[in-house]
């Protein structure tokens, strides 16, 4: 076996122990820790879970539509074997009685996880970036966004970075059908028109004919949503600026501040190695950020993990630069 051999044995080995270590970070929450358990796993999967939880179907509708299409000869020893092996802790107290297809939603979110992993490396290695062992720092930059355990967290970072992909390839069927499953999956599939529009324009007559159908399939989805779970509790966007404004002067900020300075810096820094359409994209960086002040629950970074991979791949081009000399 030659070095080659050994050294890709062992990248992908690290690849898989990195993501389970990731993944049980996740899944090892406790799944009613959020707010008023307003978006627990069966409330989503009802369809019961407040606004704007409950917009979000495409895992609740695709898990609950898996469980209903497994065989009971092979649902039934299944569910024995959950019901013992995972506790109240992991599925929450109602969680038993969706645990087949909480079963099947953590499946999805492992392999999403090492999915958009695979989308953001491939862009990442277009771009030059030959050292394949930088790329393991995708993994370790999630943790810090999973606060709470919402079971479309990972689908909506690999949806993302898929789109952000054939986006960017202009491979527009592709791009379309993931748009379409990223706006099914959450509604801040919004910003993936402002990512088209900044990195592609609206020159040429097909690019206007995408960003209609974007707006379209959009438009419907919204429109579905909003009617069918019109009398469910709960606000689209509920304020949590004065929160944010007692946060933001709290010993914990300053304590980090040199944290959040060295991530701008890794975000914007070295833009003269940085292709344009990622200058150009980093603009919906400063839009998250006043959403986040405005409507986001202080230290709760998970709004960002849509563009996370715009995030990392940034980055990354910094941190290489370095390596580089440059």
């Amino acid at each position: 076996m030659d070095k080659n051999t050994i050294k890709n044995y062992f990248y992908f080995s690290l690849i898989v122990l990195i993501s389970i270590w990731v993944f049980l970070i996740f899944f090892l929450q406790d799944p009613e820790s959020d707010d008023k358990k307003s978006a627990t796993f069966p409330k989503l999967i009802e369809g019961n879970a407040h606004k704007p939880y409950v917009y979000r179907r495409l895992i609740p509708d695709l898990t609950k539509y898996m469980e209903r299409a497994t065989p009971n000869s092979i649902a039934q020893p299944l569910r024995k074997v959950l019901h013992k092996n995972l506790p109240n802790l992991f599925v929450g107290k109602r969680g038993n009685d969706w645990i087949l297809a909480f079963f099947y939603a953590n499946i999805l979110a492992y392999f999403s996880l090492l999915f958009s992993f695979f989308y953001v490396t491939k862009i990442t290695k277009e771009l030059g970036i030959k050292n394949i062992w930088l790329n393991l720092f995708y993994f370790l930059g999630i943790p810090p966004f999973l606060y709470f355990r919402y079971i479309y967290d990972f689908t909506t970072l690999f949806l993302f970075s898929a789109s952000y992909y054939y986006c960017l390839k202009k491979r527009d069927l592709k791009y379309l059908i993931f748009f379409l499953l990223t706006s099914y999956n959450k509604e801040t599939s919004l910003f993936l028109i402002l990512f088209f529009l900044l990195t592609r324009g609206l020159k040429e007559k097909e690019e206007r004919v995408i960003f209609f159908l974007q707006t379209l399939i959009y438009g419907l989805i919204r429109t579905y949503t909003f009617v069918l779970y019109k009398e469910n509790k709960g606000f689209t966007l509920s304020p949590h600026f004065d929160l944010q404004f007692q946060n933001f002067f709290s010993p914990y900020t300053f304590s980090n501040l040199f944290f959040y300075i060295l991530i701008i810096y890794l975000i914007f820094g070295k833009g003269r190695e940085k292709p344009l359409w990622l200058k150009k994209s980093l603009f919906i960086f400063p839009i998250y950020l006043v959403l986040f002040f405005f409507f986001g629950i202080p230290q709760e970074y998970r709004i960002f993990l849509d563009i996370y991979p715009l995030i990392f791949i940034s980055s990354i081009l910094t941190i290489y630069s370095f390596f580089k000399g440059d």
